[in-house]
């Protein structure tokens, strides 16, 4: 009987929560209308503005293609849902287990910064920022060191066999 209460009590939940139309979704106000771009900045002139959500967040796959090169695709950029994570230290066998999610945060001069966070006992791993440029992900900041500059993290291009070097500083 409780199971039936509480399905009953989550369907008149969910009853009152619609979906947003595609035209709510891109800023129209009726269907077939162009959406908004109000406070929506583009990034350069005679192009047009990145859509925001209403926290004015650039939308991911509105990015220019210059920066959805390999590294954005291995590293994930487009997902911004979290993701389940489980990571197992080699020396001594502790596992840490947790999500991890990365959010675009801005555009702006050809760059895209991104942060991730993570919950659980992967909190210990800290949060990272990203700047997501032409050619590639570089880390420039992180909650865990602080690091005197910018660091590359992954080269936009990726070919299986290719190495990368790149000297990072951390107080």
């Amino acid at each position: 009987m409780k199971r039936i209460l509480y399905l009953a009590v989550l369907g008149i939940l969910f009853a009152g929560c619609t979906p947003k139309t595609d035209s709510a979704k891109n800023g129209a106000d009726q269907p077939g209308e162009t959406p908004k771009t109000a406070g929506a900045a583009t990034d350069e002139p005679g192009k047009p503005a990145l859509d925001t959500s209403p926290t004015d967040t650039p939308l991911v796959s509105q990015l220019p293609a210059e920066l959805k090169h390999d590294g954005f695709e291995y590293y994930g950029l487009a997902n911004e849902q979290p993701i389940e994570i489980e990571v197992t230290s080699a020396p001594n066998g502790r596992t840490l287990t947790g999500t991890q999610t990365t959010k675009l945060v801005s555009f702006a001069g050809g760059k895209a910064t991104f942060r991730r966070e993570r919950t659980g006992n992967l909190e210990s791993l800290g949060v990272d920022e990203y700047s997501l440029e032409p050619t590639g992900i570089y880390v420039t900041s992180s909650t865990v060191a602080k690091t005197k500059d910018r660091y590359l993290e992954i080269p936009a291009k990726l070919e299986p066999g290719k190495t990368w070097q790149d000297t990072t500083e951390i107080e």
